[in-house]
């Protein structure tokens, strides 16, 4: 589904700039609405959906077990043992999945574009290239791991707030998700919002 939002956008952006007749959007677009704000914010929604729920029942689940008391009376750290490798392999997932869906996208788009005789790949290839900045690029890092990284914290602060009651597991795992989901979309757009005022 990525993939395809993903390809959908770019084909659509060549499409608008060829209908404007000023193929210099088609770089600037894609790198502010593809790099900058949907890769990030989709591969958060799709990291969240798919080990959010997870996240939160196995850390809720050793809580009611009194797992954690047990880590704790051999001497471990709970935070080095039990958040630290989760928030870690969010923020390197999140990473990754956005760099190749942006990577994927922009060549899936660019090669349908160019089957459907809009563009020469090259050309569209050169574009892209014209509109790509550094910061961008920095932005997309910076998103594409720190969105994730935050879902995590309060993913794992929502399953050690379980208690020993194995009910509030589900009332969690639903306040964490969705709380992670409205966290970031807010914040997307006070960054927004602030990057629009300098």
């Amino acid at each position: 589904m990525s993939l395809f939002a993903g390809v959908a956008t770019v084909y659509n952006i060549v499409h608008f700039a060829k209908q404007l007749d000023d193929t210099l959007l088609i770089g600037s677009m894609v790198n502010t609405l593809l790099v900058q704000e949907m890769a990030p914010l989709l591969i958060t929604i799709f990291l969240l959906t798919r080990s959010g729920v997870a996240v939160v029942t196995e850390v809720g689940n050793m809580h009611v077990r009194g797992e954690e008391m047990l880590l704790k009376s051999m001497g471990i750290d709970l935070h080095e043992y039990l958040h630290v490798p989760r928030m870690f392999a969010f923020a390197l997932c999140g990473l990754i999945l956005t760099i190749l869906f942006v990577g994927i996208s922009i060549w899936l788009g660019g090669l349908i574009v160019a089957l459907n005789h809009d563009m020469d790949f090259t050309r569209f290839l050169v574009e892209i290239r014209a509109g790509a900045t550094l910061d961008g690029v920095l932005i997309m890092a910076i998103k594409g791991a720190g969105y994730p990284l935050l879902c995590c914290g309060i993913l794992l602060f929502q399953g050690c707030k379980v208690g020993h009651n194995p009910n509030h597991i589900p009332v969690r795992a639903t306040h964490g998700v969705l709380g992670s989901l409205m966290v970031v979309v807010m914040l997307d757009v006070f960054i927004m919002i602030v990057r629009n005022f300098l």
